[in-house]
């Protein structure tokens, strides 16, 4: 098969550009049977090529206007050139036309919560362009052959929003990250002094003015060793100001440590420093801060929502994130000696069910394959990726 790659919607930070990363060597490292062209942003960091049938072409930080010309323009000449058979967008809407089938994968949780109480506070401009970006992902998840999501409940909501039958969707679930190799998990005591740690970008999703309401409530009951640690730079991001202003409100500003973003290869101590791991976000694709913290064999108190069902089950405690006593309950009990060993040997069985990226790769390849297979051998997609 040969495969046209489009990582041009990536931009480069967050869990999007560590998937880019994992899914770049996946495909060096397993699919060898397969021709693959990869367009990509050359500020993503992508390693270069290291086998004769992988070539990566990389697009200087294109404008959007630039990128969707790439996308539409360039990327259907050269599949005319090369003859490719399916064009792959792993992660967002890619071109909306192409001469040959194409498979997008959706990881965007904030169009599957229409419901979420964020949207209404973005500026009008930027209501209005979520709105447009929401009907091109409907009019291309429309005009795909096949699109991947990480968790059943993405696909159910999709399914639901767009109008698309579920049969189209080929789950695919996160895994462990390639950094965890070898990162040893925290000792079975909590450290001292406790630390809540809060892995999150500055977003409105992430829910972070909850943090110093929930941290104040804590030490209210009597934790005033708890530190309370966000991987949040104080100002400079744009939404950075809704934890700052949280932070002024409580009067308090010393309740949350805010210490910026933390490079992959130095979250293994930063996890292994936390008694709990916090996640109040509205909505997640995924998250895979769920899968490190279950690596490290820290507990997890999250949102009381279907995402973090769907993806810990028994192997969190959850509270609805707008209520901070509902969440200061759940982390005291993340701490008692009983429910943080029973969380933590919940988190390894439940990480064990996770797929590595040779199943990963896997599932994706089923899903390619699905899309340039004729069309009366195409059938059911029964079996292929599914829940």
């Amino acid at each position: 098969m040969n495969v046209i790659v489009d990582f041009l919607p990536l931009l480069p930070r967050g869990g999007g550009l560590q998937n880019a990363r994992n899914l770049w060597r996946a495909i060096q490292t397993h699919g060898h049977e397969h021709q693959w062209t990869v367009f990509a942003r050359s500020d993503l960091g992508l390693a270069p090529a290291v086998t004769p049938n992988c070539q990566l072409r990389e697009v200087s930080a294109p404008s959007l206007r630039a990128r969707l010309w790439t996308e539409n323009v360039e990327l259907s000449r050269v599949a005319t050139e090369t003859g490719a058979d399916v064009m792959w967008t792993p992660m967002g809407v890619g071109p909306l036309r192409a001469p040959i089938p194409r498979v997008i994968g959706w990881h965007d949780s904030s169009i599957a919560y229409p419901e979420a109480p964020v949207h209404g506070r973005l500026p009008r401009v930027e209501q209005a362009n979520e709105r447009l970006r929401a009907v091109l992902a409907r009019g291309a998840a429309r005009a795909a052959a096949a699109i991947t999501v990480q968790t059943s409940t993405m696909r159910r909501r999709l399914s639901r929003l767009w109008g698309i039958g579920e049969d189209r969707f080929v789950l695919v679930p996160n895994g462990p990250s390639t950094y965890l190799s070898g990162e040893a998990p925290a000792p079975p005591e909590p450290p001292t002094p406790p630390v809540v740690l809060v892995v999150a970008e500055a977003k409105l999703a992430k829910n972070l003015e909850v943090l110093p309401v929930v941290a104040k409530e804590m030490a209210n009951r009597g934790h005033a060793d708890l530190r309370f640690v966000v991987t949040v730079s104080a100002g400079g991001d744009r939404w950075s100001h809704l934890l700052d202003d949280a932070l002024e409100r409580e009067g308090r500003p010393s309740l949350v440590e805010r210490i910026g973003r933390v490079p992959h290869d130095e979250l293994g101590n930063l996890f292994r420093s936390a008694a709990v791991v916090f996640v109040p976000s509205h909505f997640e694709s995924f998250s895979a801060t769920y899968l490190e913290a279950m690596h490290f064999g820290v507990p997890i108190v999250t949102s009381d929502r279907d995402f973090a069902h769907d993806v810990c089950v028994d192997a969190a405690l959850f509270a609805d994130p707008l209520d901070p006593t509902a969440c200061a309950d759940q982390l005291e009990r993340a701490m008692e000696p009983d429910e943080r060993a029973r969380l933590r040997a919940a988190g390894f069985e439940r990480l064990a069910a996770f797929p590595d990226w040779a199943e990963r790769f896997r599932l994706y390849m089923g899903a390619l394959r699905h899309a340039v297979a004729p069309d009366g051998a195409r059938g059911s997609r029964a079996g292929v990726g599914k829940a």
